[in-house]
């Protein structure tokens, strides 16, 4: 099922097995939870409203009372009714005498209860609210994490993070106001019937005029919403891209005094955003003013057929004409926060949708092997005629590529910038598949295997070192959680940056800064290596890591390479250090590789 919104259609079917199917069973708990305790609060508010006017009318003069046979209720009627739940024992209950505290005892411990229902409830649907933003927001990163390499490469930083904090959260809130609407419409089916029962002849005319003004109030809320909310999105994503695209060219930003334009192109996309955000803010709250005008013109309507067209206008029908203006005015505004509710979930859905669809969707490749690969990354590994094209391009990246990658060896691979370089570590790590020939681990072929288990045992030290804003120890530990202090050092030893981390004043616990910047190039790329260690990685693949080195931290991390031993070293540059002395040496041009002598 599709509907139209505004220009987008939102596939509601996708939407309902996105929420009811999903594997967030303790959150439905609580949303059932919610449900009941919605309905069980609505009652005692519904009851203890009938209770108002049997004591209303017991305070009348007795050649007042009403007797009830024009169908309304009266305190006749509520004794009945009471005399048929009140053990006999407590019938006295029921007397002239104690009949008024009765009923107000009564209330009072209904309108207690309904209180502390309500708080319950929104205590339950804070955490199923919250808790909701909490699972979708993790299983949309993991979404975006599993998903096809080049597939991610098209995203923009911005709109992923965007759809992973923001949209969660907007999704969960909707999620929160839908609870709200179906409250609403309980409290309001409670209304009409507690009309009904106290005297259906206004409550006929009243819930005519009552329908006529909701569905106008409510056909004007939902035009407004449809055209405003995808614009809402639009305007958000942009701002998110235009905000997080700043941030990552800080540097060139900084280097080329743009600050002041960097911040106008976000200015513009984010003050369009604002501004959306406050039409629809406006359009939310208008059906609950426009709902007290209305509500003033019924009470006038209700009075004036009173007047004119019944005769119901006596003394022992005021408790029940002043109740069922009441109710009247209760179901009016309950009507209002229904639409202003409405307005709200409608409003969402298009963030609800984006995150339905990236968390349902199938991912491919790793997602659909489950049963570990168990390969031996220490023996050979083999490109065989592969050959590579990527999509929108004419030209092969990579044309009958024949490369052996010897076990327990340093193979380096040599190349100019943009031949394919970083295009055989991409089909080394199984981000991208070849379109022709074939790639073996160990004899295998890799179409048959699970990345996810292989990526396991491969260690990667790029030029770039990513390292989390936290501590030393913590960025070893994200790789292998369960790691001892002994196997931590060791590794550190084994990668030559032991002693360094050991003469900080903090040690381990030394904090890194953002992306390891407090780290020099070489320790980074050192402790890149410390981690593939810790890992217990047989195949660790350096793509170009002494680029950007002094000549001295190069030979330093050139010689932390010659020590590894029984691991599989696979070393791409665009020149060959003496210092790395490799077993094998490659050289790829035009999309091919040849073995080229190694010098003694």
């Amino acid at each position: 099922m599709t509907k139209t919104f505004g220009k987008r259609t939102i596939n509601y079917s996708l939407l309902a097995k996105w929420f009811f199917l999903s594997d967030a069973n303790h959150l439905r708990k609580k949303l059932l939870l919610v449900v009941i305790l919605t309905v069980l609060a609505v009652f005692s508010e519904s009851i203890s409203l009938l209770l108002v006017v049997p004591v209303l009318q017991a305070l009348l003069p007795a050649g007042q009372q009403q007797g009830g046979a024009d169908g309304s209720l009266t305190s006749n009627r509520s004794k009945d009714l009471l005399a048929t739940t009140i053990p006999e024992n407590f019938q006295f209950l029921l007397t002239q005498e104690y009949l008024i505290p009765t009923l107000l005892l009564l209330i009072f411990l209904l309108v207690t209860a309904k209180n502390i229902l309500k708080l319950v409830t929104n205590r339950q649907t804070a955490a199923c609210q919250w808790g909701l933003m909490s699972e979708w927001s993790k299983r949309s990163l993991k979404a975006y994490l599993e998903k096809d390499y080049l597939s991610f490469l098209n995203h923009k930083h911005g709109e992923m993070l965007g759809n992973i904090i923001l949209d969660s959260r907007v999704a969960a809130i909707a999620v929160s106001h839908g609870i709200s609407s179906f409250s609403q419409l309980i409290l309001s089916i409670a209304y009409i019937s507690i009309l009904f029962i106290s005297q259906w002849e206004i409550a006929l005319f009243q819930l005519g005029v009552i329908l006529v003004l909701a569905l106008a109030t409510w056909g004007f809320a939902h035009r407004l919403t449809s055209r405003i909310g995808r614009e809402i999105y639009t305007a958000k994503q942009q701002s998110e891209a235009s905000a997080s695209e700043s941030l990552s060219a800080l540097r060139q930003i900084k280097a080329s005094a743009t600050e002041s334009e960097a911040v106008e192109k976000f200015s513009k996309s984010v003050d369009e955003w604002a501004n959306l955000l406050i039409k629809q803010a406006n359009n939310a709250v208008l059906p609950k003013h426009l709902g007290e005008i209305l509500l003033l013109l019924l009470i006038i309507s209700t009075v004036f057929y009173l007047h004119a067209f019944t005769d119901l206008l006596t003394p022992s029908q005021v408790p029940t004409i002043a109740l069922v203006i009441y109710i009247a005015n209760r179901l009016f505004i309950s009507l209002a926060y229904l639409t202003s509710d409405y307005m709200t979930f409608t409003g969402s859905l298009p963030a609800m949708e984006e995150v339905a669809k990236l968390t349902e969707q199938k991912q491919a490749g790793d997602a659909e092997a489950t049963e570990p690969s168990r390969v031996d990354l220490t023996k050979d590994i083999v490109f065989s005629n592969v050959s590579l094209r990527y999509p929108g391009k004419t030209k092969k990246v990579l044309d009958g590529l024949n490369l052996k990658i010897k076990g327990g060896n340093v193979t380096a691979l040599v190349g100019s910038s943009g031949g394919g370089k970083s295009t055989i570590i991409d089909l080394l790590l199984g981000f991208i598949q070849p379109d022709e020939g074939i790639l073996q681990f160990g004899g295998r072929d890799n179409r048959e295997l699970n990345y996810v288990s292989i990526r396991k045992k491969i260690g990667y030290v790029s030029q770039e070192v990513f390292l989390f804003n936290s501590s030393i120890r913590e960025n070893l530990l994200i790789h292998k959680p369960d790691a001892s202090e002994t196997q931590i050092k060791q590794a550190c030893q084994k990668a030559n940056i032991a002693t360094h981390i050991e003469s900080l004043p903090d040690g381990f616990d030394t904090l890194v800064g953002d992306r390891g910047v407090k780290l020099s190039g070489g320790e980074r790329q050192r402790l890149a290596i410390a981690i593939a260690l810790l890992r217990d990685a047989d195949l660790i693949i350096f793509d170009e890591p002494t680029n950007a080195l002094d000549p001295e931290t190069e030979l330093a991390v050139h010689q932390t390479v010659r020590e590894l031993e029984n691991i599989t070293v696979f070393f791409v540059t665009h020149r060959i250090s003496s210092a790395l002395r490799p077993d094998h040496i490659y050289e790829l041009k035009n999309g091919a590789a040849s073995e080229i002598e190694v010098a003694e």
